[in-house]
């Protein structure tokens, strides 16, 4: 079968539930990848869901490539550089390559939200 405006690919799957994610446990958070290589045959992009635990506090740190935030529930702080950006439902954060940035989260409740990556190179 052949997908319109993917001519050379001939088998590609196009959807992922949260219930097949790929689960990720960091120190404070989960991270529920959701499209990536393996899942649907992305190149150079990923998006998943995150959750920040309460008390979470992500270390500063940069990647190679460009990352997106978009606040689903919950609430926290992003640092991008020198600017802070208070997290709630209906925010997003675009983070550019080799931006040194973290988030936190100093409330009572998990702070969910949508995460994508382009193109993929991870945290440095």
């Amino acid at each position: 079968m052949k997908y319109a405006g993917f001519p050379n690919i001939t088998s590609m799957r196009i959807s992922v539930k949260i219930s097949e994610a790929k689960i990720e446990e960091y120190p404070g958070r989960k991270v529920s990848t959701l499209l990536d290589p393996s899942t649907v045959g992305s190149s150079d992009f990923v998006m998943g869901v995150i959750t920040y635990f309460p008390g979470c506090a992500v270390e500063p740190h940069a990647h190679d490539d460009q990352e997106g935030i978009y606040v689903l529930s919950g609430r926290g702080t992003a640092r991008i550089g020198s600017e802070s950006v208070e997290l709630e439902p209906g925010v997003a954060i675009y983070i550019p390559k080799g931006v040194t940035h973290s988030v936190s989260n100093h409330f009572n409740e998990p702070l969910h939200a949508v995460l994508a990556h382009a193109p993929v190179c991870g945290p440095r």
